[in-house]
Order: structure tokens, then C-alpha cells, then sequence
């Protein structure tokens, strides 16, 4: 099987989406942000599909194409031998993982670029789930056309229990998957959750089939589902300090925060901290 990740923030922590492709069921995982020059490999979904009565959801032609792009073969069977060359991926975090670099060099040096639930995506990098699952991570290609800030207040003060620069009560959050969907509220600077009722900017990702003809959720993976998301330290990979929103458990190795009397390390311990884990996107 394999999945997609498609994160939608990125700062330390990617929020993600993961889409999974596998005989039937397949999932994926992305994330936001720009890219210029690459290689379109299609539409992953055939056209129609939420009408179609046999169940056809993705184009094989073009989930061949993603496969060459991870592994430079365009077969399923290719994944599975990827992941069992450790001069095709790396272990980072206790993780199998394809960089992104192996997948630039696999088009030629350049981007991949990919199209699922009507966004463009750059495939940036693939890995094997706590199931044994494989996945692949996508990044938005383009930027929002009208920027969301990410808390509509700041403050260093970790006195609240949903302080501004936290990313599961943040505001970014709440407006993009909506309160109605999956996320509990945006912090306010009284210290309170604003739980005005919105729905989910990006619902063919973060709905149920039930209520979306169209939804793709149940091919997404979750960042709970990826070690690396559970443990990840920044600082481990070259970075000053370990990041807050970074991991969502016990983080790996020695943690060095930027200041240890302000927000990092006791963002952690606050109420929700975590909750991201299980988003879809």
C-alpha cells in the first residue's frame, strides 16, 4: 500500500494530509509552499470518480508515474524494494525515508509535481508508516492567493493554556480545517478557545464520504501514523534548537531550546498541544 501526506504548514512541524495507494484503498500526505520549474505527472484521480459504481478512485497511468518519480521504476513492486535498499533511503527518527533529493534526481533534477482533490502538489519525499504502509509526503505547490495568519494575537507568555504561537489552537489551524471538521478552536488573548462554527477550507480532505461525495479522506494518512512526526528534533538535523509543533510525543535525542523561559519548552506540556497528530491535512 501506499500513502500521501499532504502537510499544510510548515515551520518545524508539517501538518499532514496522507493519501494511501494500494490495490484499492491508497493514501497520501502534503504540505504548503512554493515551487517554480518541474515535471507534471497528472491527475492522480480519474475524472467522475465519486459517481463511478466500480469503485475506481485512481489512474494507474499516473500512480505509475509517482512510482518512478520515488524510485525511478514505475511499479508498485518498486517501492517495496526501495524500502529495502539502504542505498535508496535513509533511517531519520527510526523512519524509512526516500529524501526529497533522491526524488529530484529521479525527474532530472527537478520537482515532481502532482494534482489530488484539484490542488497542485510537489511530491517531496516518501516513507513506511508504523503499519508497515508506505507513504508519500506532498507539499502545496503554490502559496494561499490570500495569506491566513497563523494567530490573530502574540505574546511570549506561556501563562494561558493556549498560548499564540501554539499550532493546535492556532488560528491557521481552525480556518483552514474548520472547527466544524476536526480542530476545537483558535486561542484568543483572553486565554479562551474561539469556537465560532467553519467549515474546513479544504474538505475533500478533511470530510467523511458520508457528508462529501467527493471526499478523499479515507486514502489520507495521519502524522500519528509516521514515527518521525512522533519524534523528530530539529536540532538533531543541523538546526540551533529543537522546534516547538515540531514532534507531538517524547522528541529524540538531547533538546535545546531557544529560551528556556519563554515558549518552547513548556509549549509541550500544554493542554492540546498534540491534537494535530490526527489531522488530515
Amino acid at each position: 500500500m501506499l500513502y500521501i501526506l499532504t502537510p499544510l504548514f510548515c515551520a518545524g512541524l508539517c501538518l499532514g494530509t496522507v493519501f494511501s495507494f494500494y490495490n484499492k484503498d491508497n493514501k497520501v500526505s502534503a504540505s504548503a509552499a512554493d515551487s517554480s520549474a518541474g515535471v507534471s505527472i497528472g491527475k492522480l484521480t480519474v475524472d467522475n470518480y465519486e459517481n463511478l459504481t466500480d469503485g475506481k478512485v485512481f489512474d494507474a497511468s499516473v500512480l505509475n508515474k509517482l512510482y518512478k518519480a520515488i524510485t525511478g521504476t514505475a511499479s508498485y513492486s518498486s517501492l517495496q524494494s526501495a524500502f529495502n535498499n539502504t542505498s535508496i533511503y535513509k533511517t531519520i527518527f527510526e523512519s524509512k525515508v526516500i529524501q526529497g533529493s533522491t526524488i529530484y534526481e529521479n525527474a532530472g533534477n527537478k520537482d515532481t509535481f502532482v494534482t489530488f482533490g484539484g490542488i497542485e502538489w510537489v511530491v517531496t519525499s516518501a516513507t513506511v508508516d508504523k503499519g508497515g504502509e508506505y507513504v508519500v509526503t506532498l507539499l502545496q505547490k503554490e502559496a494561499s492567493a490570500s495569506p491566513v495568519q497563523y494567530s490573530t494575537w502574540s505574546n511570549d507568555s506561556m501563562a494561558k493554556e493556549y498560548p499564540s504561537n501554539m499550532y493546535s489552537t492556532s488560528y491557521i489551524r481552525n480556518y483552514h480545517l474548520g472547527i466544524v471538521d476536526n480542530a476545537a478552536g483558535y486561542s484568543s488573548s483572553d486565554g479562551s478557545l474561539n469556537c465560532t462554527n467553519k467549515a474546513s477550507t479544504y474538505q475533500v480532505f478533511t470530510k467523511d464520504k458520508s457528508s462529501l461525495s467527493t471526499s478523499l479522506k479515507r486514502f489520507l494518512d495521519t502524522p500519528n501514523d509516521i514515527k518521525y512526526q512522533e519524534i523528530e528534533n530539529a536540532r538533531t538535523q543541523g538546526a540551533n534548537n529543537t522546534q516547538a509543533n515540531d514532534a507531538y510525543g517524547t522528541i529524540s535525542g538531547t533538546t535545546v531550546w531557544y529560551s528556556d523561559t519563554n515558549s518552547a519548552s513548556k509549549l509541550i506540556s500544554k493542554t492540546n498541544y498534540s491534537n494535530w497528530k490526527t489531522d488530515t491535512i
